[in-house]
């Protein structure tokens, strides 16, 4: 009788914490804002440009927020919405190379929930070498499209940006400097030959 109630005890122990671990990966995979970009090496004076994107398997409908940059590392050139999931623009992407900030406010009518959705395409100049982070501020928030506006719980993913010194391309100078010798060489012996 005891070893009963033990082994059924164990069970439900179990049936809860498996509960809750699947719950929680659910919860926290639902919804997924990130970054992403094609190049892998960057270097002081590159252009690149990073896609922001969103995961979701709940319809979401807002996408509200303020991403975050090292004005002294980086500073944005342009910002494409070409291929965006958001159609209305409550306010158009707007950024701030001074404060390294970009802000926007969109919707998508019927909302969306897919896989790799594209907010916007940001292009860079990698201004300086080091290492620098796009992040996000905490205000940054992804409404559900419940007539309700409710605040979905998402994960923020920041991008980590490592910027490559520029290389001084010594090979070439090499080379450049032996055939400015050569050329000057037979400019020479061309001279004598005449005289």
């Amino acid at each position: 009788m005891m070893n009963n109630i033990k082994s059924k005890s164990y069970i439900s122990v179990f049936i809860f914490i498996s509960a809750f671990f699947l719950f929680t990966s659910t919860t926290f995979a639902a919804t997924e804002v990130y970054f992403t970009k094609e190049i892998s090496q960057i270097k002081k004076g590159d252009t690149f440009s990073v896609d922001l994107k969103i995961s979701s398997e709940k319809k979401i409908n807002v996408v509200d927020g303020v991403i975050t940059y090292d004005k002294n590392k980086l500073e944005i050139k342009k910002v494409d919405k070409t291929n965006s999931i958001l159609l209305l623009w409550v306010m158009e992407p707007v950024f701030d190379n001074k404060k390294g900030e970009l802000s926007l406010i969109g919707g998508v009518p019927n909302g969306y929930s897919d896989k790799n959705g594209q907010i916007l395409r940001i292009t860079f100049l990698a201004k300086n070498d080091g290492e620098t982070v796009l992040g996000f501020k905490d205000i940054f928030s992804i409404l559900a499209n419940d007539g309700l506006g409710t605040n979905i719980s998402a994960w923020f993913e920041p991008m980590h940006i490592n910027i490559e010194k520029k290389q001084a391309n010594y090979l070439y100078n090499y080379i450049l400097g032996i055939i400015l010798i050569v050329l000057s060489a037979i400019i020479l012996i061309k001279k004598r030959n005449d005289k």
